[in-house]
């Protein structure tokens, strides 16, 4: 119920122009909330939903147990291949976003004249 409210909470913010910092890690990570606070927010109800709906299944223990080594090898290799998929887009976003600020900053610094950036360095080595 509680992450249902903080769903809500969030579309409120968003549907009003606002977009809350979300601590959501603490001090490792903070961004404003944004629509992927939602998705990931969605996401998590979803499964809650069907846990509660479902029940909380066989242990995993016993699932693991009825597996064989190839089976969990295989559950293995999917796994990290989703978490470096995951890492790839966000490396490719990070990139992008990356490449587009330089793009801005060397434009904003063709606004200065050459000669001027060279007396300011030259002014720098002889400080």
């Amino acid at each position: 119920m509680l992450l249902l409210a903080f769903i809500g909470g969030i579309g409120a913010a968003m549907a009003r122009g606002q977009a809350p910092d979300c601590h959501c890690f603490g001090q490792i990570h903070s961004a404003p909330a944004g629509p992927m606070t939602l998705v990931r927010n969605g996401v998590l109800a979803a499964l809650a939903l069907l846990i509660v709906v479902h029940g909380a299944g066989p242990p995993v223990d016993d699932w693991v147990s009825a597996r064989s080594a190839a089976e969990l090898v295989a559950v293995a290799f999917g796994i990290a291949a989703a978490g470096l998929g995951a890492l790839s887009l966000q490396l490719w976003a990070d990139r992008r976003k990356a490449r587009a600020d330089l793009a801005i900053s060397q434009r904003s610094s063709n606004r200065f004249p050459r000669s001027s950036c060279r007396a300011w360095r030259a002014g720098l080595r002889t400080a």
